[in-house]
């Protein structure tokens, strides 16, 4: 895909690491690094990437066409089928789900725990 990242981002593809914080102030590239991160990851095989904020009741207007944007950029929107919750690479099938932590009251947790096969997580924010 030629994503050329900033060298503070580096470890997220080469680090054998467990977990990762990203943190940085507005225009720190955090969400794109991220997403384009994720967009890559999907052509391996054998992922599941859940992403997750407290609440998500409108992921297809906001962090969807992010995803969408970085897909766009590498020049491979025939690979994936995009709805307002899911992103599925239909080269892998590969998903990334985006789910709240909490119902899009906030006053229940949302129902993650059926979610199987989440080889990566990521909490946004």
């Amino acid at each position: 895909m030629g994503l050329k990242l900033n060298k503070k981002f580096i470890p997220l593809i080469t680090s054998k690491c467990r977990y990762f914080v990203v943190t940085g102030g507005r225009g720190s590239a955090k969400s794109f690094t991220v997403s384009s991160v994720l967009t890559g990851l999907t052509y391996e095989r054998g992922h599941r990437i859940l992403f997750t904020r407290y609440t998500l009741t409108s992921a297809h207007l906001s962090i969807i066409p992010e995803f969408v944007e970085k897909i766009e950029l590498f020049n491979s929107i025939n690979d994936f089928d995009v709805t307002t919750k899911d992103i599925v690479n239909k080269l892998t099938n590969n998903e990334i789900l985006f789910r709240g932590i909490k119902t899009s009251s906030g006053n229940q947790t949302a129902n993650l725990k059926s979610l199987q096969g989440i080889t990566t997580w990521v909490n946004d924010e």
